[in-house]
């Protein structure tokens, strides 16, 4: 019985990570021209996230790709120049982009 339950919470929390990609995939795809608005959009999408379900580990997930990811992509685009962005904002980069690294690394 005990791991019927673990089996039902894993699927249960692989949906709901799945379904908050998909939310901050739709909400950058649709807001992405207005940097500030889409920084609150996924800001408030974490929060919420955070208090319905994630652990202290999954924050520390979070908090590392959200940190590297963007590092990575500001190194690239400003030593590299292999891509750019249309709207940065700090370094090359959007303001929102640690919420999405942030995001794939849960």
């Amino acid at each position: 019985m005990k791991k019927r339950g673990k089996k039902v919470k894993f699927e249960r929390e692989l949906v709901l990570e799945i379904l908050f990609y998909l939310i901050a995939l739709i909400l950058t795809i649709v807001f992405w021209k207005n940097v500030g608005i889409l920084f609150v959009l996924l800001l408030l999408l974490w929060v919420f996230a955070v208090f319905l379900w994630h652990t202290k580990k999954d924050v520390i997930f979070f908090l590392v790709a959200a940190i590297v990811g963007p590092i990575g992509e500001i190194l690239i685009i400003n030593f590299g120049g292999t891509w750019y962005y249309s709207k940065p904002s700090f370094l090359g980069v959007p303001y929102w982009l640690p919420f999405l690294w942030g995001f794939s690394g849960l």
